[in-house]
């Protein structure tokens, strides 16, 4: 392969291509003669003359980190065909294909869709992965440091889905599941409840995934109890935040008054909030509290999602708060039997 660098904009660190390789072969199991499709947005002409520089150029990087994927797989898999599809930025939050994407997705075993804020998981889950029976993952804001060994996507993947696994088997028999730490948060969740969790795996047609993957994630409208995330956790919030939760509604939110009006700013106006989901990271490379997508992922921090009010988003404002309110070191108790301590698994 042609030894590409793209200059000073995006130095290739070529360490990144064991961690290329195993994505492929751990996380997609990939098999001869299947076909992969690499989905990169791209800005439109309108985009380059007004959107934030710092974002264009986050984009246009990854675009560069994708072209060079696509090359190094081109060498190391040359029994399967692989095809960069760029698409137009659409500056929302869930990105919605047209028809002529949806059609290659269609002839796709493999699709991997990367972004820089936006989800695509919810256009490959509801439109293509169960319609085309292909499997898939979404990797929103990833970058050439995500691919690094050591990072968030090298880790062993048949130890984590084990740990996954065992772990959320755990929490789907209990009838309360206690979630606290030394810092401030005790809560409990009772009740009926869903789960969803991310293994790493995306080894059979019709699954999906976050890339990196590694979570437990908790739905219930019984989540009770006080929610704290200390400071330093939230990008651009320096001060200790408390959450008053009853039944999954955030009563209350107790901070310095700076803070609040950028939280309240973020989810579009004043308490309550509704929060009935709670994410438990799983990920023992996750290490970016600042990624949200990693963030979600990190062992030993719980994460609790709040959506803003009417759906409100601003994709420039991101940084100013994006709703998410992690935990860390947390213990994690399913009907008294200690599942996670201070951070760590105890199974």
């Amino acid at each position: 392969m042609e030894d590409i660098t793209f200059g000073e904009l995006l130095p290739i660190d070529k360490r990144i291509n064991k961690v290329i390789i195993k994505l492929f072969e751990e996380y997609f199991c990939i098999q001869d003669n299947e076909k992969v499709l690499i989905l990169t947005e791209y800005p439109s002409a309108k985009d380059l003359q007004f959107k934030p520089i710092h974002i264009l150029e986050s984009i246009l990087k990854r675009n560069l980190l994708m072209k060079y994927l696509v090359g190094f797989f081109q060498e190391q898999f040359p029994e399967n065909d692989i095809e960069l599809v760029p698409y137009l930025c659409q500056w929302v939050r869930y990105v919605r294909f047209n028809d002529e994407i949806r059609n290659k997705i269609s002839q796709a075993d493999i699709v991997f869709g990367t972004s820089e804020f936006s989800s695509l998981w919810f256009e490959l889950n509801l439109l293509s992965v169960k319609k085309y029976n292909l499997r898939a993952a979404s990797a929103p804001n990833i970058t050439m440091e995500t691919f690094l060994p050591g990072g968030a996507i090298d880790v062993d993947v048949e130890k984590m889905e084990k740990e996954v696994m065992e772990t959320y088997i755990k929490l789907k028999k209990a009838r309360v599941i206690k979630v606290f730490n030394n810092l401030g948060t005790e809560l409990e969740i009772t009740g009926d409840k869903s789960f969803y969790f991310e293994t790493g795996k995306i080894d059979y047609a019709g699954k999906i995934s976050n890339i990196p993957a590694g979570e437990i994630t908790i739905v219930s409208d019984h989540i009770n109890g006080t929610y704290v995330s200390p400071p330093g956790w939230i990008e651009n919030i320096h001060s200790r935040v408390e959450l008053s939760i009853e039944n999954s509604t955030i009563q209350q939110v107790i901070t310095e008054h700076e803070t609040a009006k950028k939280i309240y700013y973020g989810l579009n106006g004043k308490p309550p909030f509704i929060s009935h989901r709670i994410t438990l990271g799983m990920n023992p490379n996750a290490r970016n509290p600042f990624s949200s997508i990693e963030l979600e992922k990190m062992r030993g921090v719980a994460n609790l999602v709040i959506r803003p009010k009417g759906n409100y988003f601003n994709p420039f404002e991101v940084n100013i708060f994006n709703g998410h309110f992690p935990a860390p070191k947390i213990t994690i108790e399913a009907d008294n039997e200690v599942i996670m301590k201070d951070g760590r698994l105890n199974i």
